[in-house]
């Protein structure tokens, strides 16, 4: 389960599109009601987030 949920954030860091699903993955393995992830350049802020 590890290696899986290791390899689905690796996908998604390069098809930003995954990131919806490599949380709800994380979310099913840790097993809290929510996740999510802010990402900041500086200059431009972009926040993904799944519910269980």
């Amino acid at each position: 389960m590890a290696d899986e949920l290791v390899d689905r954030i690796y996908e998604a860091a390069f098809v930003p599109e995954l990131w919806s699903s490599a949380l709800e993955a994380m979310i099913a393995a840790t097993g809290p009601a929510s996740g999510g992830m802010l990402v900041s350049d500086g200059a431009n802020r972009r926040h993904n987030a799944a519910n269980r």
